[in-house]
């Protein structure tokens, strides 16, 4: 089954410096018929103008991944992390039972990126953190893994899914054999999907228990997958 969700039915939470578009029920949004997709709790679409973030908050019981698009986030911790995280890199968290942390945008420019939570099947005794870096052509006409579960992959996921940055070009193509879950959000440009259903920027495709996905970019297409069992 597939599921294609246009862009308007984000849940939009405008806070003045900050504003984030909600594909799931989170913080003042609440619809039970979307709370989660499998074990994908969150997938917030954030904006952050210069000098504003997030105080120091709590976090337990979940996996985090934080996807920068454009600008930097400036990340502490109560492990003692104070680091910056650019374009074109992800920090994860495996916040265990307990992590105190803060995300703020220090910078002149304005900040894009997406927070995404995960639910893993088992959390470590003490809490994880790291940050990788990648290059857009890391992303380009190639099926990029950010992160996942499966261990040949060095930056390792408790949960059980794997996420994914491409960016194809005009013409291209592509079949996906996804697990039993796979979710994918259009950063920008639009693709079609099975030859029919075309997936503008900021849709986003929920499918479960298919056996195979045909993408066609009709323009070039930037885009994130999350595929899980």
């Amino acid at each position: 089954m597939i599921k294609i969700i246009p862009k308007e039915k984000r849940f939009f939470s405008d806070m003045g410096d900050m504003n984030s578009h909600f594909l799931f029920s989170f913080a003042h949004y609440y619809d039970r018929e979307n709370e989660s997709f499998w074990n994908l709790r969150v997938f917030n679409d954030d904006f952050l103008s210069a000098k504003s973030g997030f105080p120091m908050h709590p976090h337990k019981y979940y996996e985090i991944m934080t996807i920068v698009l454009s600008g930097a986030v400036t990340h502490k911790d109560s492990l003692g992390n104070h680091i910056k995280v650019s374009k074109n890199q992800i920090q994860v968290t495996n916040t265990s039972l307990w992590i105190m942390h803060s995300e703020f945008n220090e910078e002149k420019e304005d900040l894009t990126l997406y927070q995404v939570w995960f639910a893993p099947p088992d959390f470590s005794p003490n809490p994880i953190y790291y940050t990788a870096s990648f290059s857009e052509k890391d992303f380009e006409n190639n099926l990029f893994t950010l992160a996942s579960w499966i261990d040949e992959n060095e930056n390792k996921l408790s949960s059980r899914l794997s996420v994914k940055r491409w960016i194809f070009d005009e013409g291209k193509s592509l079949q996906i054999i996804p697990n039993k879950h796979l979710f994918l959000y259009v950063t920008s440009w639009k693709i079609k999907v099975n030859w029919k259903e075309i997936l503008w920027e900021k849709f986003q495709l929920r499918a479960t228990d298919e056996k195979e996905i045909n993408l066609e970019f009709i323009e070039k297409s930037d885009f994130v997958v999350i595929d899980s069992e």
